[in-house]
């Protein structure tokens, strides 16, 4: 683990000289993961530090999330933020506005999949089937081992006719069905970076699991942020959890001086 003191440092010492841009995501690194996705909050303390880091405009502030971008502006509930549902297949906010192609093009093969789910799964206690217009995710973490290869191997059966469009990635206690494209966060995260003009060693960026390494491997020259116990990361420093991403966010916020017009 990193030192909170030494990664506050560190993003305080970048951003000094010039405004940067401040990439999270959220279940596990902003809130922390539910047994449920539906009763993942935010705490209002959080919720509190984003308002008081965009006031300053001294950062600009990216939640690039998993979750249905609807979905992911409700549980935030910040104005000003730059909201990227879906690992960044769709973005918007601050003047920005993104859907993937690839992801468009493959959705009726995704809601295929998603009805072939519902129809073979739908009897296994625990299980959640979730259909987020661009991909799909099946929640087993309420479900006891003895399932797991049978929900495993129906996601492979239902997948299998669509892999030119559709592919399949294991997430935390999930499995993800997502659109067959070279867009990812990473990719997301360095759009968002290039539109609002912030170079990359000025980008800060935390995330909690694999999906997150993308932007870790594309913002090698910033100051990437792992939250939570992990084997290997392409992220600099690794934090416990979400409770030392708001303490940092809360260091950002009490260190930051709003920006003064200049005058004329």
């Amino acid at each position: 683990m990193s030192s909170l003191k030494e990664v506050l440092a560190e993003v305080l010492h970048r951003t000094k000289k010039g405004a940067g841009s401040l990439s999270l995501d959220f279940d596990g690194t902003l809130a922390p993961i539910a047994p449920e996705p539906s009763e993942a909050r935010l705490d209002e303390s959080v919720q509190r530090a984003l308002t008081k880091i965009l006031e300053t405009k001294r950062m600009a502030v990216a939640v690039i999330s998993g979750r249905a971008l609807g979905d992911l502006q409700r549980r935030v509930g910040v104005e000003g933020l730059v909201y990227a549902g879906n690992h960044g297949l769709e973005i918007v906010g601050n003047g920005l506005r993104f859907v993937d192609s690839a992801a468009l093009s493959a959705m009726d093969e995704l809601h295929e999949v998603s009805r072939q789910l519902l129809s073979s799964l739908w009897q296994i206690p625990g299980i959640r089937i979730e259909e987020k217009r661009l991909t799909t995710v099946v929640h087993y973490r309420l479900v006891t081992n003895l399932h797991l290869s049978t929900i495993r191997d129906a996601v492979k059966q239902a997948v299998a006719p669509y892999a030119p469009k559709l592919r399949v990635c294991s997430g935390k206690k999930s499995i993800e069905i997502l659109p067959r494209t070279n867009w990812n966060k990473g990719a997301a995260v360095l759009w968002v970076n290039r539109f609002l003009g912030i170079p990359a060693r000025l980008a800060i960026y935390a995330g909690d699991d694999a999906m997150d390494e993308d932007a870790f491997k594309a913002l090698n020259g910033g100051v990437t942020i792992r939250v939570g116990d992990c084997a290997r990361t392409w992220a600099r420093y690794v934090l416990s959890g979400p409770g030392e991403v708001q303490q940092l966010l809360e260091g950002i916020a009490g260190a930051e001086e709003p920006l003064k017009p200049q005058e004329t």
